[in-house]
């Protein structure tokens, strides 16, 4: 592969970055407020351990992109997908769950 191909990799995997980790927050956003809506020392600590997790992910990913680490970048953004369709997963068992115990939390 040469420095051209390289290149333009890197730039079509920039142009994804914003798009999936805004999907990912959305997802972990979303997850937070149905956690919450039955608040619970075990629950509290579930959503922070999730934002540190996501918050070094992140510096992951801005480290790939500002170093040009194609392969590292595209890596990392595809397991930001499959983090996020894990958490919307969660989410809704965590939901429904809710629903079980008499915690209604809307869609």
């Amino acid at each position: 592969m040469n420095a051209m191909d390289n290149d333009e990799l890197l730039r079509m995997a920039e142009l994804r970055v914003n798009p999936v980790l805004d999907a990912l927050h959305n997802a972990f956003d979303e997850f937070s407020r149905v956690v919450r809506a039955r608040p619970s020392p075990s629950t509290a600590s579930i959503v922070e351990t999730m934002r540190e997790e996501l918050i070094a992910f992140v510096n992951v990913i801005t480290m790939q992109m500002n170093t040009g680490n194609v392969f590292g970048l595209v890596n990392h953004l595809l397991d930001a997908e499959n983090l996020t369709r894990n958490i919307i997963m969660f989410t809704h068992d965590v939901r429904y769950e809710h629903g079980v115990r008499g915690f209604h939390v809307p869609n």
